[in-house]
């Protein structure tokens, strides 16, 4: 298993001497409109308004103080992070949000990330992935290309797609726009904030809430077919 490791949230103080970060307005990049479905090139045209509008549901996170485990539903996360410092700050700060409602799995780069997305469980095993973007072996934008890929393959078709948000220490717009070509849901810029990090899981809640409906409404279709 290349030495992924997987575990459930631990504890830690958030590291004292990082730069500050960005703005989060600098920091963040809607996500493509796109069907939760492998095989599904977009969804409805009047869904896009909806989203354009603001109108899509969305689940805040709860204040740090009142999350529990009865609250909130628990969110699998799979940390795909070459670095042990950036990986400690991601699960410090999941776990300073979260509390106890999530869990996660650390792959060490972009080959172990590709292994644990399409294999675990049989694949469709976590929710949410972070991915760097520079890593030994595998890069992330390689890796993000090749989940996309297995998602859209006979294999892959079987679960939603999973939200995939690119960490990138740069900042340029190609940059950015090599993250969203390979499929990333969004990009955010290192040094992570909290803020960040509430936005990314409050934009993950959206997408989550847009795949429930969306699976909603095939569902009753279906049944009246």
């Amino acid at each position: 298993e290349f030495g992924r490791s997987r575990s459930a949230p631990m504890d830690g103080d958030l590291p004292r001497d990082l730069p500050p970060s960005p703005s989060a307005a600098s920091q963040y990049q809607t996500p493509r409109l796109a069907s939760c479905k492998p095989g599904i090139s977009a969804i409805s045209e009047n869904h896009q308004m909806e989203v354009a509008r603001g109108h899509v549901p969305l689940h805040p996170m709860p204040d740090d103080n009142t999350t529990s485990e009865s609250d909130a539903n628990i969110i699998s996360i799979l940390i795909v992070e070459d670095h042990i410092v950036n990986q400690k700050v991601i699960v410090a700060m999941l776990k300073k949000i979260l509390k106890n409602n999530y869990s996660h799995t650390i792959a060490h780069n972009g080959q172990e990330g590709l292994l644990a997305a399409t294999t675990d469980n049989g694949g469709h095993d976590y929710d949410l992935i972070f991915m760097d973007i520079q890593m030994p072996i595998m890069d992330g934008l390689t890796a993000a290309r090749k989940i996309r890929a297995w998602e859209e393959s006979e294999e892959g078709q079987g679960g939603r797609r999973f939200y995939m948000c690119a960490i990138t220490a740069h900042a340029s717009q190609a940059d950015r726009q090599d993250c969203l070509d390979v499929g990333m849901n969004r990009y955010a810029t290192k040094p992570l904030s909290l803020t960040a990090m509430r936005e990314i899981l409050d934009d993950y809640r959206a997408y989550a809430a847009m795949c429930d409906e969306e699976e909603g409404l095939a569902e009753a279709a279906e049944a009246h077919a």
